[in-house]
């Protein structure tokens, strides 16, 4: 497990060479709690601040978003694919695009985004994100991904 971004309030785990895609996450989700809230400041008379985290998993790779805010995180391995037909079919009229790296970017913010509202990622694609999203650049080469959080 390793860090790849952190800010006062959320830091993300990324966890390499996953056997499989879709795996049980359970462990990791729990590595990545641990050493968040092992960071935090503890007191006998303060509680903890609620602790929000989210998931998203791609190929062999899963990241894990952990913090004290509402958080949404996606990670896309990135391939081929008829870029133009699909963004025709989900995205905004003016997002359309048959460039690889623009249509990832939209992508995995539109998912992380959705996450972090706790929507449907139907109901959301064809929403213009207008929030800023942090793009976390600690990823392989191959990878894209945005995380969410206020």
């Amino acid at each position: 497990m390793q860090k790849i971004l952190q800010t006062p309030s959320v830091q993300v785990y990324l966890h390499e060479d996953i056997d499989q895609p879709n795996h049980s996450s359970e462990g990791m989700i729990k590595a990545a709690l641990r050493d968040f809230v092992g960071g935090l400041p503890l007191s006998c008379k303060e509680p903890l601040p609620p602790i929000y985290w989210n998931k998203s998993d791609t190929s062999t790779y899963c990241a894990v978003a952990v913090g004290t805010v509402e958080v949404g995180v996606d990670i896309e391995c990135r391939r081929k694919r008829p870029f133009e037909r699909i963004s025709k079919r989900y995205f905004h009229k003016d997002e359309i695009t048959d460039d690889l790296e623009i249509f990832y970017d939209l992508w995995c913010q539109k998912e992380a985004y959705t996450k972090w509202k706790k929507g449907k990622i139907a109901e959301n694609m064809r929403e213009k994100i207008t929030m800023p999203m942090t793009p976390l650049y600690e990823l392989p080469p191959s990878i894209t991904g945005y995380l969410c959080y206020t």
